[in-house]
């Protein structure tokens, strides 16, 4: 019975998450445009401040996509273990110390999200451009 609520939280979670990213596509579109200065035409000379821009906006959604339902569910564990204190059901043993990681873990992947394009111009600034001259170009001037 246990396992039958924990889906349901999990698939709950996973139904109001894509409900609302799909009510505020249109914003969420506008805002990672703004953010990234993707005003341009369609090209894939990208450089490395918005390629960043794109890992750390992607790793942060696939942390609180992975991250938040069982967050929900270690909650509902733990509410229910507290309230259920005096009766023979065997929990999971949920910690307070278990919530707390999982809710510092979901706080840093969503400043990951909200901050990216700080942290995509300050790691772009900092990588040095590893590529070689274009020898070819080189030889044609030639």
């Amino acid at each position: 019975m246990e396992v039958f609520f924990e889906n349901i939280i999990i698939s709950g979670a996973y139904l109001l998450t894509a409900f609302y990213c799909i009510k505020k596509s249109k914003h969420f579109a506008e805002w990672i445009c703004s953010n990234g200065n993707l005003n341009a035409e369609v090209n894939f000379a990208l450089n490395k401040s918005e390629l960043l821009f794109v890992l750390f906006v992607g790793l942060g959604i696939f942390g609180l996509i992975k991250h938040l339902p069982a967050f929900l569910v270690d909650g509902f564990d733990y509410i229910k273990g507290r309230n259920n204190s005096g009766l023979l059901e065997v929990s999971r043993g949920v910690t307070p110390g278990d919530l707390i990681r999982q809710i510092i873990s979901l706080l840093l992947f969503f400043a990951l999200v909200f901050y990216a394009k700080v942290f995509a111009d300050f790691f772009a600034a900092k990588i040095n451009n590893t590529e070689p001259e274009d020898l070819i170009d080189i030889k044609t001037e030639e």
